[in-house]
């Protein structure tokens, strides 16, 4: 099995001075993050399962998600539900979705914040860092704010070491303020896919609220070889339903995987 090598572009917002008469020109982006099934062949798929532990009541389920093709700036993906097991194994409903190609984290919407070393696996890169800008002085906090470690030495996840957002409560699905921290925590894990080794690296998340009793945390391997970029995502935590503290787990792992012959 030949994995696909991917190259990842990430750019950094570059300063020129403008005279009078020049015309101002549009921020680079703070990165360019290319979706996780960008660069491979049409007719490449991978197979999901799906085991949700919640309440106490468990739920499994297979996907397979085919490439159907790039245009332009979009790709489309089918999605399938697989039913049945072994020889009763069989494709039931599916649907087709279009996606961007790369995403964009405009200038425009963060400002500079300075330079941090991050340490991943043990190791400091320098970072860019980037933040949305704040509420006017006296202006309640009613939107996200997001902050951005980025490093040009890192190709996993376009670049990005770490990602902070914090989100108001709205006081109808959350009132809580919500928490969200995703990090690199290394860069260089093996694991086994369908029989191949392939080097990932390990993104952690931890999602809480203000009130410290909500939180969940997920762990997910990830590598630019894989189509979709996940190997195995592992989450646990509690979750609130009708006011009362629900215990979930959930596990997803890669069981299938293919690859078109190339003429």
């Amino acid at each position: 099995m030949n994995f696909a090598k991917r190259a990842v572009l990430t750019v950094a917002i570059a300063c020129a001075g403008l005279t009078e008469a020049e015309e101002p020109e549009a921020p680079e982006p703070v990165a360019v993050v290319p979706h996780a099934w960008h660069g491979f062949e049409s007719g490449t798929w991978v197979e999901r399962r799906f085991d949700l532990k919640r309440a106490g009541v468990r739920t499994v389920r297979t996907t397979r998600t085919t490439l159907v093709g790039e245009e332009d700036s979009l790709l489309r993906l089918e999605i399938q539900a697989v039913e049945g097991t072994g020889a009763d194994r069989r494709l039931a409903g599916n649907a087709e979705r279009d996606f961007a190609i790369d995403t964009v984290l405009k200038a425009d919407r963060f400002r500079p914040a300075g330079e941090e070393a991050v340490d991943v696996g043990g190791k400091e890169f320098r970072c860019r860092v980037w933040e949305t800008p704040p509420p006017a002085a006296g202006a309640e906090q009613t939107e996200p704010t997001t902050k951005i470690w980025h490093s040009s030495e890192v190709s996993a996840w376009g670049g990005i070491v770490k990602w902070e957002t914090e989100t108001p409560g709205d006081g109808k699905r959350s009132k809580e303020r919500e928490h969200v921290i995703v990090r690199l925590v290394e860069l260089d894990r093996e694991a086994t896919v369908c029989g191949e080794k392939v080097r990932c690296a390990v993104r952690k998340t931890l999602q809480s609220f203000d009130d410290e009793t909500a939180t969940y945390e997920i762990e997910e391997l990830i590598s630019n070889a894989i189509p979709g970029g996940i190997v195995s995502r592992r989450g646990k935590g509690r979750f609130r339903d009708g006011g009362e503290l629900v215990e979930t787990e959930s596990v997803e792992e890669l069981v299938g995987l293919h690859f078109p012959r190339k003429d």
